[in-house]
C-alpha cells in the first residue's frame, strides 16, 4: 500500500471511530441519562432501557463497534508511523499491543448492552417473575455491571487506552507527519485518561475523577479528527 493510500485509509478510520465514540455517546445521554446511569441501581437503569431498548440497543451495539474498530486502527497507526520513526519501532510496537488489548478490553464491556441486558431487563419486568427471579435479574445486572463494565470496560480500558495514546504521541513528537503540538496534546489527554481511570479508587474524588474521566474522552475524540486531517493533508515523503 502506498504512503497515500495508507494515510487516507488511516484518517478514514479515525473518522469513523470519532463517529462510533461521539454520536453513540450523545444519542445514550439523551435517551438513557448517559453515563450517570451506570451507577444508578438496576431497577432504574432496567426500566429505563426497557422504555426506550429500540434506541438503546443498536446505540449501544455501536459503541461496541468502536471497540472492535480500535484493533485495525492501531495497526494502522503504528503503520503510518513506523515509516518515519524507524528507531522507535520498538515504542510503536508496545503501542499497538496496548491500541489491540483496548480494543478487546471495550468490546467486552460494550457487548452486555446489546446481547445480555435486554434479556435481563424483559425477565426482571415480567409480570409473571416471581420474586426470586427479579432478584436474581438485579445480581446478575449488578455483578456484570461491576465486572464487564466498572472493572473491564472502564477501568481495564482507560488504563490501555492512555498508554496507546501516550505512546503514539510520543512517537508523533519525532514524526513529520504532525506537528509538535499535536504530539504534546494527546501526551496530555492521555494522562487525563489515566487519571480518570483511577475513579473507582477516588472515594470522595470519584465526583471529580468522573469529570476528568468525561473531559478527557471528549478531547481524545477531537485529537483522533485532528490526526485525520493532518493525515489527509499530508504531502507524500520520499523514504530512503
Amino acid at each position: 500500500m502506498s504512503h497515500p493510500q495508507l494515510n487516507k485509509l488511516t484518517a478514514l478510520l479515525l473518522i469513523l471511530e470519532f463517529i462510533l465514540v461521539s454520536v453513540p455517546f450523545f444519542v445514550l445521554q439523551a435517551v438513557f441519562d448517559f453515563p450517570d446511569i451506570l451507577r444508578q441501581p438496576a431497577d432504574t437503569a432496567l426500566r429505563l432501557f426497557s422504555q426506550n431498548s429500540s434506541t438503546i440497543i443498536p446505540t449501544y451495539y455501536a459503541f461496541m463497534l468502536s471497540g472492535v474498530l480500535l484493533i485495525p486502527l492501531s495497526v494502522l497507526v503504528r503503520q503510518v508511523l513506523v515509516r518515519h520513526n524507524s528507531s522507535d519501532s520498538t515504542l510503536l510496537n508496545l503501542a499497538t499491543v496496548f491500541g489491540i488489548v483496548t480494543g478487546i478490553v471495550q468490546f467486552l464491556g460494550f457487548v452486555r448492552w446489546p446481547f445480555m441486558i435486554p434479556h435481563l431487563a424483559e425477565t426482571y419486568l415480567n409480570p409473571a417473575s416471581s420474586a426470586a427471579t427479579r432478584e436474581a435479574a438485579v445480581v446478575v445486572y449488578e455483578s456484570f455491571n461491576r465486572y464487564a463494565g466498572v472493572a473491564v470496560g472502564e477501568h481495564m480500558g482507560w488504563l490501555f487506552l492512555s498508554l496507546w495514546t501516550v505512546l503514539i504521541a510520543i512517537a508523533m513528537l519525532r514524526s513529520r507527519q504532525f506537528k509538535p503540538w499535536v504530539g504534546q496534546a494527546g501526551i496530555v489527554i492521555g494522562i487525563g485518561i489515566l487519571v480518570s481511570s483511577l475513579e473507582q479508587f477516588g472515594g470522595n474524588l470519584a465526583p471529580f475523577f468522573g469529570t476528568i474521566n468525561l473531559l478527557a474522552n471528549v478531547m481524545w475524540t477531537f485529537w483522533l479528527l485532528v490526526l485525520a486531517v493532518f493525515l489527509l493533508r499530508a504531502r507524500p515523503v520520499e523514504v530512503a
